[in-house]
């Protein structure tokens, strides 16, 4: 999964990036291991990873719900939800903002 032409416009684009990518850097801002965040587990810090990967790579790649979800080996509609709780959070959490805010910076100036 590549980034699409018509995400985030006006922001420099890496060629490279992927959803995979996404995934490291938030596993490196959280301290999690990327094994651990793509499995199955339903520890909360391993949701929380894996739902603001969701987010961001909706955001930053313009991808599908079901690309994501084949991502994740799961379905759109669970996907969907991950989303919706990522931004619910990031909306009221102020430090999972600014901990979103500075993945997003990593990953543009990496």
């Amino acid at each position: 999964m590549t980034l699409s032409p018509y995400a985030a416009p006006g922001i420099p684009r890496k060629k490279d990036l992927s959803l995979s990518l996404i995934e490291e850097h938030v596993c490196r801002i959280f301290g999690e291991q990327q094994r651990l965040v793509h499995s199955k587990s339903h520890k909360r810090h391993l949701v929380l990873c894996r739902q603001v990967t969701m987010m961001i790579g909706r955001q930053m790649l313009n991808l599908s719900y079901n690309q994501i979800a084949e991502f994740y080996d799961t379905d759109h509609s669970s996907t969907i939800h991950n989303i919706r709780t990522a931004s619910n959070r990031t909306d009221t959490e102020p430090e999972l903002a600014e901990k979103v805010k500075d993945i997003k910076q990593a990953i543009l100036f990496s």
